[in-house]
């Protein structure tokens, strides 16, 4: 019996109970109130200036999109193309004693957990399969995939628009 007092006249566990009921009665607004709350992360995330001066605005004017930005890590000095669409656990940016950042082309394509280092090309209308790590030059209109990632098959117009790169 005092056990079951302490419960619920403590103060915590009091507000705890009404945050999981309200939580649980109310989904939606949960679910609502949860993405708004990881939307202003992600934008405090992007807002910090960098050597270039690129905020969140420039990823919102490339076009580039995060259907799951979950660890997704982009280097300071990264260029990215225009439409570019990068998953959940990517890491794009520069290796340890080396120079420069990679720069992305038009319409690439970046599945989970693929990363992509130093200073190096990635061509336009390039997929980058998952858990690929790409340490070297990718050219235009090819899939890449593997560790190192290495180019296994080449796109011609036809199939570069059907798998939407």
């Amino acid at each position: 019996m005092k056990k079951i007092i302490k419960i619920v006249f403590y103060p915590f566990y009091c507000l705890l109970f009404r945050l999981l009921q309200f939580r649980h009665l109310r989904n939606f607004y949960y679910c609502v109130f949860k993405y708004q709350s990881y939307k202003l992360l992600l934008a405090n995330d992007f807002t910090t200036k960098n050597e270039e001066g690129v905020q969140v605005q420039y990823y919102h004017r490339k076009n580039v999109n995060f259907p799951h930005p979950v660890g997704v890590v982009i280097g300071r000095q990264v260029r990215l193309g225009m439409d570019c669409k990068i998953h959940q656990n990517v890491t794009i940016g520069g290796t340890v004693g080396k120079d420069g950042q990679p720069t992305l082309g038009d319409n690439v394509m970046v599945y989970a957990n693929a990363v992509i280092v130093g200073p190096i090309a990635i061509g336009s209308n390039v997929i980058v399969a998952a858990n690929s790590v790409v340490t070297q030059s990718v050219p235009d209109n090819c899939i890449v995939a593997g560790i190192p990632a290495k180019v296994v098959k080449y796109l011609d117009k036809s199939e570069s628009k059907k798998s939407g790169v």
